[in-house]
């Protein structure tokens, strides 16, 4: 992947996270849907927010972690192609999110 490609894919995953809505999300722990609605748009808001990726060692914004409510949340970005099976970032397209319980 070239250099121009990487930040372009950055800029992408960017604008996705900080668009997110529910419907984005394709898989949700179930501790974490339990707790609620108002939890879950609480976990978004807070990752369209996320400014820090210290743990994004390949630095495409596609994993995080927050926290909400003392609860440690990570989630990733997922790439599909257009038969919805996985894919590289650089032929990806299309965009979902997974969201789950930190250990």
């Amino acid at each position: 992947m070239s250099p121009k490609d990487f930040d372009r894919i950055r800029r992408e995953n960017d604008r996705f996270r900080q668009s997110l809505n529910d419907a984005d999300v394709i898989l949700w722990q179930a501790d974490l849907v339990r707790r609620g609605s108002d939890f879950r748009d609480a976990v978004l808001r807070t990752i369209r927010e996320q400014s820090n990726f210290e743990g994004d060692v390949v630095g495409l914004h596609d994993w995080g972690t927050v926290v909400v409510d003392n609860q440690s949340i990570e989630w990733t970005l997922a790439y599909l192609d257009r038969n919805a099976e996985a894919a590289p970032p650089d032929l990806a397209n299309r965009r979902v999110m997974v969201i789950a319980s930190s250990r």
